[in-house]
């Protein structure tokens, strides 16, 4: 499995979100995560080791980022010609850069996507 590192912003923030709305019954905002430190102090030892315990997996393969103008020109590429978020830009861009076969996701932004010119990529919806 190919991932990037945005893959774990994105988890974090869903682990914080669901630990705050399991302990405190509510929708963790971002304003509420700055106000108060108790939640990062006292779940950040949780997520990180799930974090390492997924680092462990030995066929996961954490991929590595091009040059920051490649990126950016890949992504600007994709989203001159698809309604994607930026985040979403990102993570496709990454996938074709390394030449991966199949981008595994449950969003339906991805449905009816342009790519460029001679790329390819199965998308797989879950």
């Amino acid at each position: 499995m190919n991932v990037s590192s945005l893959l774990f912003d994105e988890l974090w923030w869903a682990l914080f979100r669901v630990s705050f709305r399991m302990l405190q019954g509510e929708e963790l905002t971002s304003l509420d995560y700055k106000r108060n430190q108790s939640i990062w102090r006292d779940n950040w030892p949780r997520i990180r080791q799930i974090t390492e315990e997924l680092l462990d997996w030995p066929r996961l393969r954490l991929l590595d980022s091009p040059t920051s103008e490649t990126l950016l020109n890949d992504v600007t590429s994709l989203l001159n010609v698809n309604p994607l978020t930026p985040r979403d830009a990102f993570h496709l861009a990454l996938a074709l850069h390394h030449d991966i076969d199949s981008f595994v996701t449950a969003d339906t932004d991805f449905d009816d996507l342009v790519l460029p010119a001679g790329r390819s990529v199965t998308v797989v919806k879950f």
